[in-house]
């Protein structure tokens, strides 16, 4: 997607996870850039460390899982998030003008890590998210019958292949999990806040296509699993919000058909009206998985007997 924008002429960069870094330089596509800063050194950054030693996340924060950071204890601790965001504006800032003056339109893309795990994020968050004691727990927290083992692989209130007795309804391991998840969230929350007052401030959003996504689901404890080692909707379902100002109509509507991020590519396209390749029947296009959205924010329906994986949601 972004090699295909940067062919047809804009300026093209990003930071952070938009791919998953590996020892081979080609995990991060320097083909997909134009900026030489992403092509000769991609700013990834990572997930980041916990500061904290275990025993003051104990004693002062209540939690043995998560890493609320107090800044006053750690002056000095600068969060990967907060670099990717520190980064994007600085790209942002060289896309701008150009933009505005409609020389050269700019594609760029910024990969939060959080709320991935390690759960580290500012302390004073905690405030945002309820006391440990409040947390609510999944309805559904009870295993399947027969569940695979690979629905429950170590991780969070999970251990040896099935549901650890920390994560059964009302163990704290549960509740201080979801809380400390949440907190991420919000964190990346408030960082995506700062990333689209700027695009404003640059006179940019009344023009700039906005696209708001996750990579998989998560399990908070539904059915006894966590993570996303499921093919079950919490695990699958991902949020996807797409902003086009130019379609007033769209704003708030909300779908019920099933859709893919393999859509994502030439929804895109279709709706800055970059070109793809020749369609060779309705809703496709040669060499690109997915669909094209566009119909559905336009509140014109498509149909789902062709999505790009038969049977796939």
């Amino acid at each position: 997607l972004p090699q295909h924008f940067s062919n047809h002429g804009y300026y093209v960069a990003a930071a952070g996870k938009m791919f998953h870094k590996t020892a081979d330089p080609a995990s991060l596509d320097p083909r997909s850039w134009s900026e030489p800063e992403s092509i000769v050194a991609y700013p990834y950054f990572g997930q980041g460390e916990c500061p904290e030693k275990p025993e003051v996340l104990l004693h002062v924060f209540n939690t043995t899982s998560g890493c609320p950071v107090d800044a006053a204890r750690h002056p000095r601790y600068v969060f990967t998030d907060e670099q990717v965001l520190r980064k994007a504006l600085t790209l942002l800032r060289t896309a701008a003008p150009a933009a505005r003056e409609r020389r050269r339109p700019f594609w760029l893309g910024v990969g939060f890590f959080k709320p991935h795990k390690p759960h580290v994020f500012p302390a004073e968050l905690l405030s945002r998210v309820p006391a440990l004691a409040e947390v609510p727990l999944a309805l559904n927290g009870h295993p399947a019958t027969r569940m695979a083992p690979m629905a429950n692989i170590a991780e969070l209130c999970t251990a040896d292949g099935k549901a650890a007795p920390e994560s059964e309804a009302g163990h704290r391991c549960a509740r201080e999990n979801i809380r400390m998840y949440h907190a991420a969230a919000a964190f990346t929350d408030g960082l995506l806040s700062k990333l689209l007052l700027e695009l404003e401030a640059q006179r940019l959003h009344e023009e700039t296509l906005v696209v708001v996504m996750g990579d998989h689901g998560f399990a908070l404890g539904e059915h006894g699993s966590w993570a996303k080692w499921t093919n079950w909707e919490v695990a699958t379902r991902t949020p996807l919000f797409i902003r086009a100002p130019w379609l007033p109509g769209s704003a708030g509507v909300q779908v019920a058909t099933p859709v893919e991020l393999l859509d994502l590519f030439p929804t895109v396209a279709d709706l800055v009206g970059v070109p793809l390749p020749v369609r060779p029947r309705p809703d496709s296009y040669k060499g690109i998985d997915g669909r094209s959205l566009a119909q559905l924010m336009e509140r014109r329906p498509i149909s789902t007997a062709d999505s790009a994986h038969d049977g796939g949601v």
